[in-house]
């Protein structure tokens, strides 16, 4: 579990967040097979609930976000890979105007391996924050792609956009 503590550690980052995160409650992780495109795929489901998390800063207006979230992660192996996902639901309120906010954020992981050596590891953030009342709306997306050749040459891709909305 390690490896989704780093994730939450990376997704309050990319948050803009300060502080530290009470984790309040969490379930037992549940074992099920998905609908793979391989009968060996598998993965582990938990929800966590943090109360409250650390503050995030819309950039759109510069007010902070005080809330609670719950974490719902799931983690599993493919035939030739593995996965993991964090979904974050958050509902907060801001320090200057008291509206409220509620938001959906996504990480997603996947690393897969195909016969010819080639390695293929993909990280993908989306963050949709939606503002009540005045408060406005932002977005981001963020892509990063690394591929290796059997021969061990590296290509790296990023893409990523932010946005607000009024």
């Amino acid at each position: 579990m390690r490896v989704v503590a780093l994730k939450v550690v990376a997704l309050l980052s990319v948050l803009a967040v300060a502080g530290c995160s009470d984790l309040a409650r969490t379930t037992e992780p549940s074992t099920r097979a998905l609908k793979p495109q391989s009968a060996s795929a598998n993965a582990v489901s938990t929800r966590e609930e943090l109360v409250p998390t650390s503050p995030i800063l819309n950039p759109c207006n510069g007010e902070i976000i005080e809330g609670s979230a719950e974490l719902h992660i799931v983690e599993g192996t493919t035939k030739n890979g593995g996965f993991d996902r964090i979904d974050y639901d958050f509902d907060g309120t801001g320090d200057v105007t008291g509206s409220e906010y509620h938001g959906h954020v996504t990480f997603t992981d996947f690393g897969t391996s195909n016969q010819n050596g080639t390695t293929v590891e993909s990280s993908t953030t989306r963050i949709h924050i939606i503002g009540q009342g005045q408060a406005p709306d932002f977005f981001s997306d963020a892509t990063f792609r690394t591929v290796i050749s059997a021969s061990g040459q590296e290509h790296d891709i990023a893409l990523s956009n932010a946005r607000c909305q009024d």
